[in-house]
């Protein structure tokens, strides 16, 4: 695949002879990745939206009021309660949301009930939240991104 001279392929054997430093390096590598697409994986903005044959890519662009997707205001689209009116719908319309559809700095405070939840995958808490509404996942990974970055300068 790549031309290596031999020695660069010996330090390589021997680096991955080293199980520690090598399981070390695939879980930095890992880490490191997903802070990079984080963006893409936990974000309270849709991937794709598709409205009236036309496609939208809120995480990436600027921010869509409501209006532009027939919802009644005119502040910042609210995607997950888009999403739930195009399910309703059942039309050719819908919504792609991250795989952990909240905002790091946003709380879930449904109504009638006080944090903190139990996880839950159908709210998309996977490990649950804290006593102001705060989601772990979102708490831990925040919090651990600025170290991954710094580390890997």
């Amino acid at each position: 695949m790549f031309n290596v001279s031999p020695l660069t392929a010996t330090k390589i054997k021997r680096f991955r002879e080293n199980r520690v430093a090598y399981w070390s390096f695939i879980v930095f590598a890992v880490l490191l990745f997903i802070a990079v697409f984080a963006k893409f994986l936990i974000n309270s903005k849709a991937l794709i939206v598709k409205y009236d044959e036309q496609w939208y890519f809120p995480v990436v662009s600027d921010v869509y009021i409501g209006k532009t997707f027939g919802l009644d205001y005119q502040s910042e689209t609210n995607y997950r309660e888009l999403q739930a009116k195009f399910e309703k719908e059942k039309g050719d319309n819908f919504v792609v949301m991250p795989v952990i559809p909240w905002n790091p700095y946003e709380q879930d405070l449904p109504d009638g009930k006080y944090p903190p939840h139990a996880p839950s995958i159908e709210s998309k808490h996977y490990l649950g939240t804290d006593s102001l509404g705060e989601i772990w996942l979102l708490v831990w990974f925040t919090d651990s991104k600025s170290p991954l970055f710094f580390l890997s300068q």
